[in-house]
């Protein structure tokens, strides 16, 4: 049964109905809402959507409200039953059982025990993924707690420690699955690798997310770890849990996809998260302390922040151009608070009337509206040509929930998120889909007015159920008197007029659009905190895009040093290769190096000396020592060989001591990386940490390999 044009929720179940092969109906009730023309548009859309189907509309009953008006012109509202409108649905019934009876009773018990069966399995995998999440947050939160403590940040507990791997064995024991403890070690030896690659990006904004906190001043090494723990842990008992879940079994490839793909997005928002739980575990602050700030003069710190964010010169060209639409939007936000103007955005589920309110409100037919889902297909705005509300706009979007209408709610969601307030418009009680709507909003800290749209359609006592229900729902989220009735486009309506006689006519009518106590509402809204609204929506605009610019940064600039870590780490393996010189070749090679060092500093916005940059390679090679070592005799006795083969030494001796020249430069290249993106700073733990984390984190075979291959290629093309 619907009440109009399917949802995407609806949909989907109409979809999972289909699924028992069972003969079905569709109801389209409320069939007496709509014109003739209406109601067959709605047939023809549902017809087009489900061709399977068979689609009779009808109208159930209940009560329906009229209106009675005296002799003297007073209305009175009067409620009376109204008859139901069933004929055709109870001869499509009667049709299809009369086709087939024994098959529809056969069908009924298959169904009835293929649902038992599916709802304890359902129960189960609800059960399990409850008490994944708990594991997973448990062990999470012990992650930080032995970070403390950590020499090397990001891998010391996934290779070594204890956690990792009883995370896995509790995560398997739940969905039942059997593995064997070396498979276990395996697989958090795998993910390590995974953490390797993203340590340094995941530090660097877990710093900045902690420096944004009052009172945390410095960031210490473990605080710092905690974080990124947190942040591993919680992605690594994710992916296996999804894991297991899909495939009831541990999947070592679909897991690390998922792995990587959890510790690579959203990293800003779960930094602050996890920063958060640090901070209340170590400092012993809540969340909410820690956010709290000086309130005085918005207007102007918001402006200074977003002009900030437009003439910060330090920005790469690179990262402007993929900042153009935002810097935009921080022009016309600026220009906006300039003007003191006020944007108000409808947002909601398809067809509950949001353009026909923008219309009301306006008192023109501004925007398009439609019985049909979709009429809306981009956003729109108008003034609000109200002396009580210079300065205002209101927006139109498109509805959510609408049948592949994924991208125009995307959109949707974007306007409303960059909006002052956001006028929620609903048409009866919450769905699943509003409520997970309003909490997005919620989030995202958008000041909300809820609007009870199509009121006309319901008796007082069935209003006032309504409005409570929402009230109740929404008492977190929404002010009680933000949450008002209005009817935007009131349905025709049944009068009865008395004359003098006493005698009564039928008539109908359609009422004028009800929105009084919703203009009502926006302009106390407004002349209260309409201005306080503008700067505060500009605040947290300019405080997301500092943080989305600074995560852009971050990245680019980790791009941009691999392509130069690995570009100097080919040409010395080449240098070192064709060089027939014994000695002279490891010249060239710290040569190379300094060079790099130069590099890698310019990506990240410093500038060095080759002498900063010798002592920059000899700290880091005293690290090494052992290693550079054995590296040094491999150099000095290829060199020999080639000026005792007169210069004419093997290909594969010359690939082979260049590849070890590409590893120790590599080593070098993410050492110094590391140092620049924390500030020219090793951290709490000091270089040695550092290099002994990363030479944990590279597999040395594969990359000895590839550059070998790479090397011969190189080598083979010169000849």
């Amino acid at each position: 049964m619907c009440d109009g044009e399917l949802t995407r929720d609806q949909h989907d179940e109409v979809a999972e109905l289909q699924c028992f092969e069972r003969p079905l109906i569709l109801a389209l009730n409320k069939q007496d809402r709509y014109s003739d023309a209406d109601l067959e548009a709605i047939k023809q859309r549902l017809r087009k959507q489900l061709p399977d189907l068979s689609i009779v509309p009808v109208q159930a009953g209940g009560q329906e409200t009229l209106i009675r008006v005296d002799t003297e012109g007073n209305e009175t509202q009067l409620v009376r039953d109204r008859s139901p409108q069933i004929e055709t649905l109870m001869l499509e019934i009667e049709r299809r059982i009369t086709a087939d009876k024994d098959q529809l009773v056969k069908q009924r018990d298959e169904s009835l025990l293929r649902l038992g069966a599916e709802k304890l399995a359902l129960a189960e995998a609800a059960h399990r993924q409850e008490q994944s999440q708990r594991l997973v947050k448990l062990h999470a939160r012990k992650a930080m707690v032995g970070a403390m403590a950590a020499v090397s940040p990001g891998t010391d507990i996934l290779i070594q420690g204890y956690l990792g791997v009883q995370m896995m064995r509790e995560l398997t024991q739940l969905y039942g699955v059997k593995v064997q403890q070396a498979d276990l070690e395996q697989f958090i030896s795998l993910a390590s690798q995974h953490v390797g690659k993203r340590i340094t990006l995941l530090l660097a904004l877990t710093g900045n997310v902690l420096k944004a906190f009052p009172g945390v001043g410095t960031v210490t090494g473990g605080l710092l770890h905690a974080v990124a723990y947190g942040m591993i842990f919680e992605g690594l008992g994710e992916a296996v849990a999804r894991t297991l879940h899909e495939k009831g079994s541990l999947k070592t490839g679909l897991a690390l996809d998922y792995f990587e793909e959890k510790i690579s997005g959203n990293l800003e928002g779960r930094a602050k998260y996890f920063a958060r739980l640090a901070l209340e575990e170590f400092a012993g602050k809540k969340a909410s302390d820690s956010e709290a700030g000086p309130q005085d003069d918005h207007l102007q710190l918001a402006q200074d922040n977003l002009r900030e964010l437009l003439e910060d010169e330090r920005l790469p060209a690179s990262i402007r151009d993929t900042l153009k639409d935002d810097f935009s939007q921080v022009q016309a936000m600026l220009d906006k608070l300039e003007k003191g103007h006020l944007h108000i955005a409808v947002f909601g589920r398809v067809s509950v009337g949001k353009s026909a309110l923008l219309n009301a409100l306006l008192g023109e037919e501004r925007f398009s509206v439609s019985a049909l889902h979709g009429e809306t297909r981009h956003s729109d705005m108008a003034a609000w040509q109200e002396v009580e509300a210079a300065g205002v706009y209101l927006i139109d979007t498109p509805g959510i929930n609408e049948v592949s209408g994924e991208a125009r709610e995307r959109m949707a969601e974007d306007v409303a998120g960059r909006a002052d307030l956001v006028l929620f418009v609903v048409d009866s009680d919450l769905t699943e889909a509003e409520f997970k709507a309003i909490e997005t909003l919620r989030e995202r800290n958008r000041p909300l007015l809820v609007a009870l749209n199509k009121s006309d359609r319901y008796t007082n006592e069935e209003l006032a159920l309504l409005l409570d229900s929402l009230r109740q729902k929404l008492e977190d989220t929404v002010s009680p008197a933000y949450i008002v009735p209005v009817a935007a486009q009131p349905a025709e309506r049944i009068y009865l007029q008395v004359d003098e006689s006493g005698s009564e006519t039928e008539v109908r009518r359609t009422p004028v659009p009800d929105v009084a106590k919703l203009t009502e509402s926006l302009w106390l809204l407004i002349e209260k905190e309409g201005m306080a609204l503008s700067v505060l929506n500009a605040s947290l605009f300019a405080t997301q895009l500092s943080d989305d610019v600074a995560g852009r940064i971050v990245r680019i600039r980790q791009q941009v040093a691999e392509k130069v870590i690995t570009g100097y780490c080919l040409g010395k393996g080449i240098a070192v290769a064709v060089n027939p010189i014994p000695v002279a070749d490891l010249v060239a090679a710290l040569a190379l190096d300094a060079s790099m060092v130069v590099h890698l500093a310019r990506v990240y916005g410093m500038s060095v000396s080759r002498g900063e940059a010798g002592q920059l390679i000899k700290t880091i090679g005293a690290q090494m020592a052992l290693l550079m070592a054995a590296v040094w005799t491999v150099n000095i006795a290829a060199s020999a060989l080639k000026l005792s083969s007169a210069g004419l030494s093997t290909l594969l001796t010359a690939a082979a001591q260049g590849a070890m020249g590409y590893y120790t430069t590599y080593i070098v290249g993410q050492a110094a990386q590391r140092y620049f993106a924390q500030g020219r700073s090793w951290g709490s733990d000091g270089p040695k940490s550092v290099v002994e984390q990363i030479l944990e984190s590279v597999d040395k075979d594969s990359i000895l390999e590839q550059a070998r291959e790479e090397i011969r290629q190189r080598l083979k093309t010169a000849q």
